[in-house]
């Protein structure tokens, strides 16, 4: 593990039923250096798992965890990762009918979209899309 200290710095976009659009960054102590994190992912009991980058914000965060995690490139299948948003206390969670992107450079940084986020704990028309983009130095 690198003794330095690094981060993902971040923006987050949403559209639709809920609008925000906040920019962050997440201390990665305790992590490889960006490459080797991108590379390896985070270990654990089964295959590496992968994670974006979280808002602090409690009222604006959004939980978005790649579960079977290969390395850098890009992610499509929606039955291999768990999203979950929450914009001023209404949360939304991906369905059937959610349509999730997640590209992981060499370097760390990447990129995700997403479309049609259901209000939970039922779906309705009113659902959010929107991209997170992050740079990991």
């Amino acid at each position: 593990m690198s003794g330095s200290t690094h981060e993902f710095s971040a923006t987050l976009g949403v559209t639709g039923a809920a609008q925000q659009t906040a920019s962050f960054t997440q201390n990665l102590g305790g992590r490889p250096a960006c490459p080797a994190f991108a590379q390896a992912g985070i270990a654990g009991i089964g295959p590496s798992a992968w994670y974006l980058p979280d808002n602090p914000d409690a009222t604006f965060l959004m939980t978005w965890d790649l579960l079977t995690y290969l390395g850098p490139g890009s992610y499509t299948d929606p039955s291999a990762m768990s999203v979950s948003l929450s914009v001023g206390g209404q949360v939304f969670d991906q369905w059937p009918t959610s349509v999730l992107s997640v590209t992981v450079k060499a370097d760390g940084s990447g990129s995700a979209s997403f479309q049609n986020l259901h209000p939970y704990p039922q779906a309705s028309t009113a659902m959010v899309s929107g991209t997170e983009t992050w740079t990991c130095s």
